[in-house]
């Protein structure tokens, strides 16, 4: 989950570099970050 919230604030932060809209990331990154985790047992 944070490699992927990493990865798509790299993302916005070069769209703001080359001057273009981020707002597909940035709904993106708020549906990532306010997500409920979910934890998994993994059987052997």
């Amino acid at each position: 989950m944070a490699l992927i919230i990493l990865c798509l604030n790299e993302l916005r932060n070069k769209l703001i570099a080359e001057g273009r809209y981020t707002d597909c990331v940035d709904e993106l990154l708020v549906k990532f970050i306010s997500a409920k985790t979910v934890k998994l047992k993994i059987r052997r």
